[in-house]
């Protein structure tokens, strides 16, 4: 046995409501130490096959039982590191949506050797690449299998995933985004059905209400029927309970094959944003990547320096961090930006790629004005790289939207550990296709620029890449 140094590790924040253990990371290392009392009920998850099985299906994290004791616990777990950390509110319309797949058939697995997952949120469930995988040992519970093709999660499954994705399919991003980010503080499907009724109740939509809001509410019957220590509670009921469960009409909802047919009919109605199709011009009919000529000298200098990962915090649809994958420019990339549109197309392209899925990583997020909560962490730190991108960027940032460019500079600074390369468009709006554009300020100038520029870095070179394109690739000042 091996002890570990309880002075060594560092618990995460986010596993404090987990009865079966605590989540800690240990010599760039992730484990969970698992209490005496639940070292049982853990290691029989191991010897039954299901955690094998959930392994061998891509829907779980790898994880395995170790040697190594850590003072007040049983057990310690090992689970593999995700490199990236993105939240659900970061995430594309298909990655919600293949996360909702990866946890029914997980649940549909899981129900097969007598257990389900009493916690089903989307806060457990991470992306290795653009693969999502479960990640919570300690919320398998054990069910009856009598009722397990019912979803014992359902309500919380209802929250996370089928109100937003459905949301979303309306063409409502915003909403189905405010919807994940809220999902624990707002009643299960009242706020839902409100959205979709819209106005005032009144006598009809308020009779409407309530049908509705017991059609879900139903759906917690084989779920009591299914947990045994639940059932307990309600034994009084449990003939009424059945019997409801003949009726199988009220309860198909919950029902987890109906569920995942459900889940892979969801679309996204066809609406281009402004930039979602920016980089649709750079990709081959069999998708492969065709970088312009400005891109591929962008690309040849982030190679020449030798970065092991890089961000990308305007990548659209991630054309040059492909690139930089594929050539090994880079080890790992992480394409961020704010329109979901393009996130959404670069990740399918990807999972239809035959790269490397497993170390090109996607967010929604606005680098300059992000969502976190005090329970996250900050994007600049989860997405921190060797080298940071920022490109055709800055002058929509000064000219449009105000920002002052010392705190341009200072956010990209902070997403970096060492290099970064900035594009300064001389013309600003100017557009080199349509060659159209208002002439920028008297005091919007490249000297202007590149005096701010050496206050957070030292130029390593500046390359005129083509009209109205300067960029400065400089080295991170301390």
């Amino acid at each position: 046995m091996n002890a570990i140094n309880p002075n060594e590790i560092e618990f995460s924040s986010l596993s404090n409501e987990d009865d079966v253990g605590r989540v800690f990371f240990w010599k760039n290392r992730v484990f969970r130490a698992i209490y005496k009392e639940k070292v049982e009920h853990v290691s029989h998850l191991f010897t039954s096959g299901l955690i094998n099985a959930l392994i061998e299906e891509n829907v779980f994290v790898h994880s395995e039982i170790t040697e190594f004791t850590l003072d007040g616990f049983g057990l310690v777990i090992e689970h593999q590191l995700a490199e990236v950390v993105t939240y659900p509110h970061e995430w594309s319309f298909s990655m919600l949506k293949n996360a909702a797949n990866a946890a029914l058939k997980l649940n549909i697995i899981a129900s097969t050797y007598g257990y389900q997952t009493k916690d089903i949120h989307p806060y457990n469930i991470l992306f290795f690449g653009v693969t999502p995988k479960y990640i919570d040992l300690g919320s398998f519970t054990a069910i009856t299998k009598q009722h397990s093709q019912h979803l014992y999660a359902f309500e919380e499954f209802s929250k996370c995933y089928t109100f937003p994705l459905k949301i979303w399919a309306r063409g409502d991003t915003y909403t189905a985004r405010r919807f994940i980010q809220r999902w624990k503080f707002m009643p299960s499907v009242d706020a839902y059905i409100a959205y979709r009724l819209g106005g005032r109740l009144g006598l009809l939509r308020g009779i409407i209400f309530k049908c509705w809001k017991t059609l879900y509410q139903l759906q917690k019957i084989p779920h009591v029927l299914a947990n045994p220590d639940v059932a307990l509670r309600y034994q009084k009921y449990r003939n009424l309970f059945e019997f409801l469960t003949t009726l199988k009409l009220p309860l198909t909802l919950s029902n987890m094959a109906k569920l995942l047919e459900n889940v892979k009919n969801y679309a996204l109605p066809t609406v281009s944003s402004t930039w979602g199709n920016y980089q649709a011009t750079l990709y081959l009919p069999n998708d492969a990547v065709s970088l312009s000529e400005r891109l591929q000298k962008i690309h040849d200098a982030i190679k020449a320096l030798n970065p092991d990962t890089v961000t990308d915090l305007a990548g659209n649809q991630g054309v040059l961090s492909q690139a930089i994958l594929e050539s090994g420019a880079a080890r790992r990339v992480m394409c961020v930006d704010y329109d979901d549109e393009a996130i959404e197309q670069g990740y399918l392209r990807i999972l239809k790629s035959g790269i490397n899925k497993i170390n090109i990583h996607f967010a929604v997020i606005n680098p300059f004005y992000p969502e976190v909560n005090k329970f996250e962490s900050p994007p600049e730190s989860r997405f921190k790289s060797d080298m940071v991108l920022a490109l055709a960027l800055t002058h929509h940032l000064i000219l449009t939207q105000g920002y002052n460019l010392n705190y341009i500079f200072s956010v990209i600074k902070s997403y970096s550990n060492n290099y970064v390369a900035i594009e300064f468009m001389p013309l600003g709006l100017f557009d080199s296709v349509t060659k159209e554009g208002n002439p920028p300020p008297e005091w919007y100038t490249e000297a202007w620029f590149k005096a701010e520029f050496e206050n957070h870095f030292s130029i390593i070179e500046i390359i005129n890449l083509e009209i109205n394109r300067v960029i400065f690739i400089g080295k991170k000042l301390a």
